[in-house]
């Protein structure tokens, strides 16, 4: 069993995860964490109340390390969290195709009465709401919510899991 220490952050969970080239001989696993993490927490005052936890309990997804959270004695992730971590990445991967679009629209106005911008307006809205999409606060899971990637509007996906 190797331990980890997970301390409560802004930012997600912190995760300690003591260097085994650090052990001193015969140190058992409780001794080891204590004592590194003693250290670390005198060198950042942001660790505080660290939870100690199993190694192989920690969430493998790493695609949504920002929702981690301390759950009693686990480290899990905090699904409300992970749904605004998914809409982030949906506005910042449609940022570049909307700006794409409003030159696309531009062109459009200038051909007159020849030209389409509500085609290009109806692309732009489309973009506009995915962060709406009610299928994300539905989404029970980190899987999910990376099933939810619009490959067709923004293209592949960025999630590794």
């Amino acid at each position: 069993m190797a331990l980890v220490r997970v301390y409560p952050s802004a930012a997600g969970a912190a995760v300690l995860i003591p260097n085994e080239r650090q052990r001193h001989s015969g140190e058992s696993d409780v001794a080891f964490l204590a004592r590194i993490a003693t250290h670390a927490e005198s060198a950042d005052a942001s660790l505080v109340n660290g939870q100690d936890v199993d190694a192989s309990t920690l969430p493998t997804d790493r695609d949504f390390r920002k929702a981690w959270k301390l759950s009693g004695a686990q480290c899990v992730v905090d699904m409300p969290i992970a749904r605004e971590v998914h809409r982030d990445k949906l506005r910042a991967a449609r940022a570049p195709k909307l700006a794409e679009l409003d030159a696309l629209y531009l062109r459009e106005l200038e051909r007159g009465p020849q030209g389409k911008p509500q085609d290009i307006a109806t692309q732009k809205q489309a973009l506009r709401d995915l962060p709406q999409n009610p299928q994300i606060d539905a989404a029970a899971s980190p899987a999910a919510l990376r099933a939810l990637w619009p490959t067709s509007l923004l293209g592949a996906t960025p999630y590794r899991g």
